[in-house]
């Protein structure tokens, strides 16, 4: 039997290249990740298919947050805390916590990740993490496939005005949501698959 998880990610705004320079480059997107220019992740959520099982983490970014970010997500990095909208969070260096979600989801047998942009980002990202911390193939190991679900939504909705998450939450008649927040995105993925597989 099949495990399906619904993954997103947050990721700082202040980027590095492939070399891992210091020098600040353009915002994340899925623009920047085909040029090569990968975001530090802030945050990773990910949800099992009946919404029972969940993984969120904050991560410690590398770097220093780009002021414009922190608006935006609520994240705030001082150099040695984590704050979410006023509150500090636990946040773990991203060797640990990638560590504790690859022991996580080990836990569950044939896992697909799913993600929204999966292909052109969050799959690129997070894999590039996993290969800078020496973990991608203990990963590997145990995720069995990753899909991305707008490439199955641009199949079985072919003309929609747009994919972008928020705008297939509202097609789908779903509730106004944080699309910054990892948790948030994570649980609206899973509302938006379970409208179009049904």
């Amino acid at each position: 039997m099949e495990e399906y998880f619904f993954l997103s990610r947050e990721a700082s705004p202040e980027l590095f290249s492939d070399t891992d320079s210091d020098v600040t480059l353009p915002p994340s997107s899925p623009r920047s990740v085909i040029r090569n220019i990968i975001p530090h992740i802030t945050q990773i959520a990910c949800l099992g298919c009946g919404g029972k099982t969940e993984f969120s983490t904050y991560i410690l970014p590398k770097l220093p947050m780009d002021p414009g970010a922190e608006k935006a997500t609520g994240i705030v990095f001082d150099g040695s805390y984590l704050v979410v909208k006023g509150q500090r969070v636990d946040a773990v260096p991203i060797k640990d916590e990638l560590k504790n979600f690859i022991s996580w989801i080990s836990q569950f047998e044939n896992v697909f990740l799913i993600a929204h942009s999966g292909r052109i980002f969050y799959f690129r990202v997070l894999s590039f993490a996993l290969q800078n911390c020496g973990l991608q193939s203990k990963f590997t190991e145990c995720v069995t496939r990753c899909v991305d679900s707008l490439t199955v939504i641009k199949h079985k909705f072919p003309k929609l005005n747009s994919y972008k998450q928020e705008c297939l939450a509202s097609h789908f008649g779903l509730p106004n949501y944080n699309a910054l927040n990892a948790e948030d995105d994570v649980h609206m993925l899973h509302q938006i698959v379970s409208c179009y597989a049904e």
